[in-house]
């Protein structure tokens, strides 16, 4: 005869080897991902604040010389007749 389908599924439960947690691996493992997300966020600021710094100092330098007054010339002399 056949096995109910609840008498097959109760027996591969039990041959089931059940699992063996190590908590002060997975905490170590917490720490490892926590620590390197962290460098990530720092390294990722720092590049940010980094392109904007070289950005901001390139638009100060672009701007500073086209904003400089031309050299002043010998003054032009116009006379009107009258």
């Amino acid at each position: 005869m056949t096995e109910s389908l609840s008498d097959l599924l109760r027996r591969g439960a039990d041959s089931v080897a059940v699992p063996r947690l190590d908590l002060g691996e997975v905490v170590a493992e917490a720490d490892r991902r926590r620590r390197r997300r962290r460098y990530l966020v720092a390294g990722t600021a720092a590049a940010a604040v980094s392109a904007i710094v070289a950005g901001s100092v390139l638009v100060a330098a672009t701007s500073s010389r086209t904003q400089d007054p031309p050299p002043a010339g010998p003054p032009s002399i116009s006379k009107t007749l009258g």
